[in-house]
């Protein structure tokens, strides 16, 4: 049955959890620091109109529609969005097996999921990703170039780094193993 080692020829899975934990601190603070602020304002009715706000969410967050009215803006975030939203689900697949013990990264799930899917949506990731860096570095439009904000820029472009490594660092540890293994199911 198709299937693969999770964490294959990894040691210290603990060290991951600890970073977890570390990472996970970092963002309870950044939401608290939000939360605060937003506090300060007069309170709101935000939940009426439930269903016109779920189709707007639905639209703008989900479908990219506003980023859509700009061909390339648009497909740009559509593919990096959607590409770590499939690998998120990914993620928490391992998660399902590794940690809770569910079998379920084999047979044609393994296949056509968590092996073929997760592939196609990683490489639209990192052209989604690459559009972006040609983008503010290389066509660079009137709109991004401002010197007061330097620092962004070089921000934006550590962030940008930062994703492509990991996804295609993500794509060098799965060709090892798969060299590595002489894995079945590598084609």
């Amino acid at each position: 049955m198709p299937a693969r080692e999770i964490y294959w020829n990894i040691q210290g899975i603990w060290a991951m959890y600890a970073l977890f934990l570390v990472a996970a601190a970092v963002f309870a603070y950044g939401v608290y620091q939000h939360c605060r602020l937003i506090l300060l304002g007069k309170p709101e009715a935000r939940f009426d109109r439930a269903g016109e706000r779920l189709l707007g969410l639905a639209a703008h967050a989900l479908a990219q529609v506003r980023g859509l009215r700009d061909r390339y803006s648009g497909a740009m975030h559509l593919l990096f969005f959607w590409g770590f939203v499939f690998l998120f689900f990914g993620t928490v697949v391992v998660f399902l097996q590794a940690d809770l013990g569910i079998p379920i990264m084999r047979g044609y799930f393994y296949l056509y999921f968590e092996s073929l899917t997760l592939d196609v949506v990683g490489l639209l990731g990192i052209l989604g990703l690459s559009m972006a860096v040609l983008k503010r570095y290389v066509f660079r439009p009137d709109r991004l170039i401002n010197p007061l904000r330097h620092r962004s820029f070089l921000d934006d472009g550590l962030v940008l780094g930062l994703l492509l490594a990991i996804l295609v660092t993500g794509f060098l540890l799965q060709g090892l193993r798969i060299a590595a293994t002489d894995d079945p199911w590598a084609n």
